[in-house]
């Protein structure tokens, strides 16, 4: 690639050891930064993408949460989006949880 100025990355840590994930995520964020390139990466479990992420995107039953980590990846915003009841849980070092939490109904 010469001089992209959008890299498109669908699940791109896959597979991969934690050690390869920082490597990988360290290699696009130079890119980043060093190139002014814009990167969209498509990943199911976002925590090794917190520390780089701008924005986030999640998209489920026809709709989209878009904007800021911290507003976006709430309990009530993902619930919403999900149409169940989800637990959004922080960790010390950063990291976060979502917990799909199964409505019981009384007989």
């Amino acid at each position: 690639m010469s001089n992209p100025e959008l890299l498109l990355l669908d699940e791109p840590l896959s597979n991969l050891d934690m050690k390869r994930e920082a490597d990988l995520l360290r290699l696009v964020d130079d890119v980043v930064r060093s190139r002014s390139v814009t990167a969209l990466l498509i990943a199911h479990n976002i925590n090794p993408l917190l520390p780089y992420l701008d924005k986030v995107m999640y998209v489920a039953h026809g709709k989209v949460a878009c904007g800021k980590p911290k507003e976006v990846l709430t309990s009530e915003n993902l619930s919403a989006l999900y149409e169940t009841r989800v637990e959004v849980l922080h960790s010390s070092q950063g990291g976060i949880a979502l917990v799909g939490i199964e409505e019981t109904h009384g007989d």
